[in-house]
Parts: C-alpha cells; sequence; structure tokens
C-alpha cells in the first residue's frame, strides 16, 4: 500500500509532505482513526482541514488544499 501512495504522489507532482502511517503514530497524535483520511496539515502543524475518506482524484486533493489557503 505504501508503495501505491508513493506513485500516486510522484506521478501526479505533489510537492507537499504526504505521510503514510504504517504503524499509527500521526493517527494518535492527530486524533484520526479509521482509515483512510484525509488531512491537511500547516506548516506550524496545526490541522486546517479533516474529512472521512480518500481524495478520489487530483480535482478533489486540490479542492481540499485549496479551501485550506483560500485560493
Amino acid at each position: 500500500m505504501a508503495e501505491q501512495v508513493r506513485t500516486f504522489v510522484e506521478l501526479n507532482g505533489f510537492h507537499f509532505p504526504v505521510v503514510f502511517d504504517a504503524d499509527g503514530r500521526m493517527s494518535e497524535a492527530f486524533s484520526v482513526y479509521g482509515i483512510p483520511w484525509s488531512v491537511v496539515i500547516d506548516a506550524q502543524g496545526v490541522v486546517r482541514a479533516i474529512r472521512p475518506g480518500p481524495a478520489r482524484d487530483l480535482e478533489d486533493l486540490l479542492g481540499l488544499v485549496q479551501s485550506v489557503v483560500g485560493k
């Protein structure tokens, strides 16, 4: 699964960190339980957007990120 995530990130040219939480530490740190969740965290570590489920496609992911950055 981690390799699929890595491939998706590379193919779409994302330039932001994407975490594959194999050991559950990120889930614990941000109180996100259940898989998958889409979470946008700013540079200061503040959760800015969270919703259950994966991004359906690139347009969906960009919409979530843009809702946070206001573009």
